[in-house]
């Protein structure tokens, strides 16, 4: 099984925030070997189409989850 990098796309706000804790807690819980990385800059989101954050990104497919509201 290849590693699997969970990728958080966010400028830092609570939300980003919970969702980097949330990921990392699910990874403990489900037992699982993966990077849990916080992406920040706007120019690196913006290269991935994110239109709005937070937002996810997993190395094993492009799978984005959004709030669907501000970056704040």
């Amino acid at each position: 099984m290849n590693p699997i990098a969970i990728e958080i796309l966010g400028t830092g706000c609570k939300k980003c925030q919970q969702l980097e804790a949330n990921a990392k807690e699910a990874v403990a819980a489900l037992n699982l070997e993966a990077a849990v990385l916080h992406i920040t800059d706007p120019i690196k989101i913006a290269k991935r189409s994110v239109m709005s954050t937070p937002s996810r990104d997993s190395a094993r497919g492009d799978v984005f989850l959004s709030d669907g509201g501000s970056n704040g």
